[in-house]
């Protein structure tokens, strides 16, 4: 399996229904939140970079989103993300995340397509080698 990115995400109030548990668009919005850090941290090109200075985007084409437990007020999420596919303008990645007992919370498959901005509509374009050769180490791979 290549490297996994990381990240703890504590469950907040405000993302949590009467009873406590994580309401499940919060959770999808932290699979984007997953990305948009993997994008800064990992791969070294910023969301303010990217779409404030370099008029580019990855919009979600699709995402397969599957909830396998609940989330609690206050649980400790530990995210990860692997790349499971890369076209030429698309990328798909597989984002998980466990709680703290380990049980597999979310398990969520976005597609995002590099986009150019610049043009007003966005127009997908091929990513740049780059920016490719980043995110190649996040490859999964099959386990022997």
């Amino acid at each position: 399996m290549g490297i996994s990115f990381r990240r703890p995400r504590k469950v907040r109030f405000g993302e949590c229904d009467p009873a406590g548990i994580a309401y499940y668009p919060k959770l999808v919005e932290a699979v984007n939140d997953t990305v948009e850090d993997w994008f800064e941290t990992a791969i070294g090109f910023s969301f303010r970079q990217m779409h404030l200075e370099e008029n580019i985007g990855v919009p979600t084409r699709s995402i397969d989103v599957e909830f396998e437990n609940p989330a609690r007020l206050g649980d400790v999420l530990d995210w990860s993300l692997h790349v499971l596919k890369l076209g030429r303008s698309s990328i798909d990645l597989e984002i998980t995340a466990h709680g703290p007992t380990g049980v597999r919370i979310i398990v969520a498959k976005p597609s995002l397509i590099w986009c150019d901005f610049s043009t007003g509509a966005p127009q997908s374009t091929e990513i740049p080698a780059n920016i490719r050769n980043e995110m190649t180490a996040f490859f999964r791979t099959e386990e022997a």
